[in-house]
């Protein structure tokens, strides 16, 4: 299955004046810069941790349901909420499913859609790719909701990278190391990662 987004985030975890605060930057020449570096940390912190941060809208694209009527997971945790399933029938028409036919585990992460207890089977689909659509919002909710080990871990990278330009350190030459800080940042990053399940 495939990720499309559909409604990017609307803020970032952390704000310019926060960050500037943490780096101890007061002048505006960097703003822009700093701008940057906080979406990349962003970006990095849901890599590592395979999580959505700030409230999106995603869609995952199948090319059909799960044979015998088995589930599926939604990754990105946390969701929020499954919008609605869409498929393309055997005629070719795009049908949205009654929400009354699957049930929605959004407790575990990843979130995970099964058939309700009464339903036997998903729908048959047409042939061919991209005939599931599973549109839905993730993220834990406004950028206030995010736990603070993930925003303290995104000023650590934030800092390391405005201070040292480059993502490593050459030692004379001879070889180059991780820094520190980016190490410690991504540890504090680990705890919050999500494991995948078939």
């Amino acid at each position: 299955m495939r990720l499309k987004l559909i409604t990017a985030p609307t803020e970032e975890p952390l704000t310019l004046s926060e960050v500037k605060e943490h780096i101890r930057v007061d002048v505006t020449d960097d703003d822009a810069l700093i701008t940057a570096l906080i979406k990349a940390a962003r970006e990095r912190a849901e890599f590592i941790t395979r999580r959505q941060l700030v409230t999106a809208t995603w869609q995952l694209i199948g090319d059909s349901f799960a044979a015998g009527g088995k589930g599926f997971n939604l990754p990105l945790p946390p969701l929020q909420s499954v919008t609605k399933i869409e498929y393309v029938d055997t005629t070719g028409t795009l049908v949205t499913l009654s929400a009354m036919t699957y049930i929605v585990d959004n407790v575990s992460e990843p979130a995970r859609v099964a058939l309700a207890p009464d339903i036997i089977n998903w729908p048959e689909t047409e042939r061919g790719f991209n005939k599931v659509l599973v549109t839905f919002d993730a993220g834990y909710g406004a950028a206030s909701a995010i736990p603070e080990d993930i925003k303290l871990a995104m000023k650590l990278l934030i800092g390391s990278w405005y201070a040292n330009r480059e993502a490593a350190v050459v030692a004379q030459g001879i070889s180059a190391t991780e820094l520190p800080t980016i190490v410690s940042a991504e540890a504090l990053l680990q705890q919050f990662r999500v494991m995948r399940f078939s």
